[in-house]
C-alpha cells in the first residue's frame, strides 16, 4: 500500500482499542525523532494510538527494507490526524537522508546529516509542508552525499520496471502478489509527478485474436485503474492493448508464450 493510501486509513483510529496516557497541559509540542546511522534507524516519539504507531512501523519497513529498525513510540491523548499525516509524510523525509537526523515537531522539523545527491528531498519537505500547519518552519543543517550515476526517479524506475505483473489464467483480475509491485509505482509517480505512464497489455498467439486483443486492453486497463485507486491521477497515465503483435519470445512453446503474456509499463516525459 502507499502511503497516502495508508495514511487516510490512520485517520480513523479505533475507538476504545488504543490505550492512552493523558497528557500534561504544559506548552510542550508533540516530537517524532528519526536517527539514520550505518543500516540502523531509530524512530521515538509520540503517536495518536496504536493504528498510528503500527503506521509508523509500516512506512519505516517499506522505506528501508534492508536497515536494523528500533522503535520506542509513545501513545498519548489528544494528538489529532494532521500530526499522524506529518509523521508519516517525515518518513519518506528521512529516505532522503544517507545519514544524520530529522527532528519533528507540530510547527518545525530540522534535517541534520548527509542528503542524497540527486535525492528526492525537496519534492518530499514539499509535501511535508503542504501537510503542515501555516508558519510550519524547516531547518536544513545538511551537506551534499556522495555523487550518483543517475537520477533519483531513473533509479527508482529501474528498480521496479523489469518486475512482471501477473492476472490470473484468463482473467483480468489481478494476483495479490502483484499488488505490492503497484504500489511501488504509485510511490514513484508521487515522488516524479512530472512522469507520464503508457500502460500496454500484450498476448500470447494462443486462441482469437480478437479475443486476445480484448483481453489485452482490458487487463491494461485493470492496471491504470489499480494505480488510480493507489492516488496516480488518471491524466498522468494511457493504457491500450496490442494483442499478440508484438511478442518478445518464440510462440510456439510454454516458455515462450509465458513471455508474450505480458503487462509493459513505460515511461514518457
Amino acid at each position: 500500500m502507499s502511503w497516502p493510501l495508508l495514511a487516510l486509513c490512520l485517520t480513523a483510529s479505533a475507538t476504545g482499542a488504543d490505550t492512552a496516557v493523558d497528557r500534561p497541559q504544559t506548552d510542550e509540542r508533540p516530537v517524532m525523532r528519526f536517527e539514520l546511522r550505518e543500516g540502523h534507524l531509530s524512530v521515538e516519539g509520540a503517536t495518536a494510538s496504536d493504528v498510528h504507531g503500527d503506521g509508523i512501523r509500516t512506512a519505516a519497513q517499506r522505506r528501508f527494507p534492508d536497515a536494523q529498525l528500533a522503535f520506542s513510540l509513545e501513545t498519548v491523548a489528544g494528538l489529532d490526524a494532521g500530526w499522524q499525516l506529518l509523521t508519516l509524510a517525515a518518513v519518506d523525509v528521512v529516505a532522503e537522508i544517507e545519514t544524520g537526523n530529522v527532528i519533528l515537531r507540530s510547527g518545525e522539523v530540522t534535517l541534520r546529516g548527509l542528503a542524497k545527491r540527486d535525492g528526492l528531498l525537496d519534492v518530499r519537505l514539499d509535501r511535508l509542508e503542504r501537510l503542515a500547519p501555516p508558519g510550519f518552519a524547516i531547518s536544513r543543517q545538511l551537506l551534499p552525499g556522495a555523487d550518483a550515476a543517475t537520477t533519483a526517479c531513473d533509479t527508482m524506475f529501474g528498480a521496479i520496471r523489469g518486475e512482471p505483473v501477473r492476472f490470473r489464467s484468463g482473467t483480468i483480475e489481478l494476483r495479490p502478489s502483484s499488488f505490492a509491485l503497484l504500489d511501488r509505482y504509485a510511490d514513484y509517480m508521487v515522488d516524479c509527478p512530472a512522469t507520464r505512464l503508457e500502460i500496454v497489455g500484450h498476448t500470447d498467439a494462443s486462441g482469437d485474436p480478437e479475443l486476445n486483443l480484448k483481453l489485452s486492453e482490458a487487463r491494461a486497463a485493470a492496471v491504470a485503474d489499480y494505480l488510480v485507486g493507489a492516488g496516480v491521477p488518471a491524466s498522468q497515465m494511457t493504457h491500450r492493448g496490442v494483442g499478440s503483435s508484438e511478442p518478445v519470445a518464440d510462440n510456439g512453446n510454454a516458455w515462450g508464450r509465458s513471455k508474450n503474456r505480458r503487462i509493459e509499463i513505460r515511461r514518457r516525459r
